[in-house]
Parts: C-alpha cells; structure tokens; sequence
C-alpha cells in the first residue's frame, strides 16, 4: 500500500470535519429553519460526496493496514465498532441529503421548536440539530480528530517502509505473524529440550524475545533480525533432543531472505549469431 491512500484519507476527514464544525454553527438556524440551510454551505456538495465514499475508503484502508500496523488497526477497530465514526458520518449525510425547504407550516413548528431551543437546555445537544440523540455531531467531530492522528501516524510508517525497500531487497513483503509464529514455534521447541542447560536456554530465549519484538516494531531492522536468528540456529544446530528448532529457525531466516529477496533480471544479450548479424564488437562497444 502507497502513503498516498491515508494522505488522501485524511485530506477527506480534515474536508468533513471542517465542514461538521460549520454546520454546528448554524445551530440556531438549524433549530428554525432546518438542515436545508446547511445547504448554502459553499462546500455542501462536495462533502456530502466525500461522506458518500467513506465508508467504503475507511473498510478498505482499515483491510490493508493490518498487516502493516496492528497499532492504526486497533485504533480504526475501535472508531468503527466502539465510537461508531463510519455510522455517525453515514447517519449525517443521509440527513443533510434528506433535508428540504421548509413549508410554511413547517416553519411554524420549527418556530415553536426554536422557542424551546432558547429557553430550555434540558435535551442533548445533538438533537436540537438532526433531531435525534443517536447522533452527534460534536463526537463525530472528536471521532474526527482521532481518526486524523492515526492516519497522519500510518502515512509516516508506510513512508518509512517504503523508503526502506530498495531493487535488491523489500522487507515490506514479510509478513510480520509469520516471523513471529515461527519463533513462537521454535521457542516451544527448546522449552523441551533438555541438553540445555538453564543460563544457555535463558540466553536463547532473550535472543529470541529481542527477535520478536523487533519483528514487531513499526520499523524492523530485518539484517539484525537475520543475524539474531543465525547465532540462535547455529547455537541449537547441535542439540540432539531438540532438532525441530533448529529447522525451523532455517526456515523462518529462508523464509525472510526467500520473500524480501529481489531476483535480478538476467541482462538480454544477443546471441552469437546476432551479434555477427548486426556486426556490435562487445569489447570495444562499436561496430566492426
């Protein structure tokens, strides 16, 4: 996934906040008028578009950052299911779509209902404005701010990842569960073992917990990693009651090597027969 998708992302969340926040200030309009007067907002059209596509950017940005940070995934986790974001911003749109002119009997009643806004405060802000508590504009805002915080953090981290892809190697096809299911694997696999002895299998397992958790970090250092995994192997290449871990450290450090590993393109040189055909002398580099 490029950083361009939470950059764009967080543009549309900044343009759908700013645009929340000028509809709460036409509260009072709101509460006589109606959410048509929202429509005069310059930026109406274009938001409520935005509003339209978020649901489906959210799911789909929420999808593929899991696998690169479980830290934004928890946090968009809990904006969807917990505070409700992608809901809030559909239940908005689909009353601000909804509204229309008011007639005149309308107005009287928004009138006698804009008496009540003025003199009494005992009912949920939210609801003097799109008419039900189950929606709030002022969290959905808040929900906003959270949601722009992590974006801004993701974009960093898949930047930083990419930068540190190069033609040779790309650590960002690693899967980071599998790496630590493998050492979660081969550190079961020591436990049983008992040529070890005690300060050596305490040795080992910090070995392999330093490993895990920089397979972890947002920014692994994937050639530390490889090292680590190598001493740790070669340590355990020789315990008779305890084989599996040594194959499977190989396994993990070919796995990490095999998938970020980049195979270059053999060079295209033409054949014998095409090189006495278009007359190249290779050494020289200019026609015979």
């Amino acid at each position: 996934m490029d950083w361009t998708v939470p950059y764009s992302l967080g543009i549309s969340t900044k343009s759908i906040r700013k645009f929340l926040i000028e509809v709460a200030s036409l509260e009072a309009e709101i509460a006589f008028s109606g959410l048509y007067v929202a429509r005069k907002l310059d930026d109406f059209s274009s938001v409520t578009a935005l509003m339209d596509e978020f649901p489906q950017t959210f799911s789909s940005f929420k999808r593929n950052i899991a696998s690169i940070d479980r830290e934004t995934f928890s946090i968009l986790d809990l904006l969807e299911k917990d505070s409700l974001l992608v809901e809030q911003i559909s239940l908005i749109n689909l009353k601000l779509q909804m509204s229309r002119p008011p007639t005149t009997s309308s107005l009287i009643k928004s009138f006698a209902k804009s008496l009540t806004y003025f003199t009494s405060f005992t009912n949920a802000e939210t609801k003097r404005i799109f008419g039900e508590e189950s929606i709030s504009i002022e969290r959905t805002i808040i929900n906003c701010d959270r949601l722009i915080s992590a974006l801004n953090t993701a974009e960093v981290i898949i930047r930083h990842r990419n930068i540190r892809d190069n033609e040779i190697f790309k650590p960002s096809r690693v899967k980071e569960s599998i790496v630590v299911d493998l050492i979660d694997k081969a550190s079961d696999q020591l436990d049983n073992s008992t040529s070890l002895n005690p300060e050596t299998k305490q040795l080992i397992n910090e070995y392999l917990a330093e490993i895990k958790a920089e397979a972890q970090s947002k920014a692994p250092r994937w050639q530390n990693i490889i090292g680590s995994l190598m001493i740790v192997a070669a340590i355990t290449s020789g315990l008779s009651d305890a084989p599996g871990a040594a194959k499977t450290l190989e396994s993990l450090i070919q796995y990490i090597v095999g998938v970020a590993a980049i195979k270059p393109e053999a060079p295209f040189l033409p054949s014998p027969t095409d090189a006495e055909r278009i007359g190249v002398d290779f050494f020289n580099g200019v026609d015979t």
